[in-house]
């Protein structure tokens, strides 16, 4: 069911071979260029805040990876799991896509996280603009300067969300424009994961990329052929594992009290009584 946009303004037809995933003339990545980069360098974030009602921080392997997995399980693991299985793939392998998109992202307060793309809008309009990514301030100060320039290119060259979706995938996310995504996803964490598991279950191509946990064909279709160069593929893998061990913990049964008790006594070793002696 597609999202009507409240100002119809912004709307227009999706250009051919603007959604992510279709075909490409462009010559396959080479199979280990991720593996030459840092995992470590797709997970860079700054400042402070919710992420949009997501995880929050700067998150690295060495210190909290563990910790922003756990947590966005606690928080969101019943609707990823849900919706997951819907569109027929793993829970670990769409919470690695939103942790991996979520965590690079530069943040400062509880604003949708947006990144504005100069060379998306470079694409659309011919008009290069320059944006730091410094954080969430220069992203929107980015997105509006190009609004004053060609307010649909701007929303088109957007990434909306924890899961970044494009303002050039709206269709493909289920709405009628990238400015009905814009409004939509700006309401809740809950839209912004809606909007990626509708995207997976229309594009064909990213199913089943992700279905298979084919890390690399998955940062191929969601950042291009130079995914190398954050190391993505990598940071696919290292938190589908996280997120997979986060899973297991919350799954293992809980024990406390006598039960506890009883089981530590159990693993003790028995004395021998002694035998008492006949008289």
């Amino acid at each position: 069911m597609k999202h009507k946009s409240p100002d119809s303004e912004h709307q227009t037809t999706p250009r051919a071979g603007s959604v992510r995933g279709g075909k490409s003339s462009q010559r396959a990545p080479d199979p280990l260029a991720g593996r030459r980069y840092s995992t470590g360098a797709a997970m860079r974030g700054t400042g402070d805040g919710d992420g949009g009602g997501l995880d929050a921080g700067p998150v690295t392997p060495a210190d909290n990876l563990q910790e922003a997995a756990t947590s966005l399980h606690e928080r969101h693991g019943a609707r990823i799991r849900a919706s997951g299985a819907a569109v027929g793939i793993p829970e670990t392998a769409a919470a690695a896509v939103i942790l991996t998109e979520s965590q690079s992202l530069a943040r400062a307060d509880s604003r949708m996280p947006v990144r504005f793309e100069p060379y998306a809008f470079f694409q659309e309009t011919g008009r290069w603009l320059v944006d730091t990514h410094k954080d969430q301030d220069a992203e929107y100060a980015a997105f509006q300067n190009a609004c004053a320039v060609d307010p649909d290119a701007a929303l088109r060259s957007l990434r909306m969300g924890a899961a970044q979706v494009a303002g050039r995938e709206a269709e493909a996310a289920g709405f009628d424009g990238p400015q009905a995504m814009f409004t939509r996803l700006s309401e809740s964490a809950d839209a912004q994961l809606d909007a990626l598991f509708t995207l997976v279950g229309n594009d064909a191509a990213l199913q089943q990329a992700l279905a298979g946990e084919k890390w690399q064909d998955v940062a191929s279709l969601r950042a291009g052929p130079g995914y190398g160069a954050v190391g993505y593929d990598s940071a696919l893998e290292s938190w589908a594992e996280a997120y997979g061990r986060a899973a297991t913990r919350a799954a293992a049964p809980a024990h406390g009290g006598e039960d506890d008790e009883d089981a530590e006594d159990a693993d003790k070793p028995r004395r021998k009584r002694p035998r008492s002696r006949k008289s």
